[in-house]
């Protein structure tokens, strides 16, 4: 089991978050990060992170037609 099967809400924005909690916690302990350097990262990140996240949760959750076509299957076999 994956975190992205107990959590697949996961979004862009916790991604650029974690990014941004990271970048500055390095340069609290001395990464020598300019401000130049952080803007590029967190723009690069601000591209990329709703991608990973289309990736890691896609396989993660039922399209609604499908779903609603799953609940008619289960009710039709119950009143069977």
């Amino acid at each position: 089991m994956t975190f992205t099967d107990n959590e697949p809400a996961i979004t862009a924005a916790t991604v650029s978050a974690l990014v941004a909690a990271v970048i500055a916690l390095a340069v609290a302990f001395g990464a020598p990060v300019t401000s130049e350097q952080k803007e590029a990262i967190l723009g690069l990140v601000a591209v990329l992170a709703p991608i990973l996240v289309a990736v890691l949760v896609r396989p993660h959750v039922t399209p609604e037609k499908r779903a609603k076509a799953r609940v008619r299957a289960a009710v039709e076999r119950a009143s069977a």
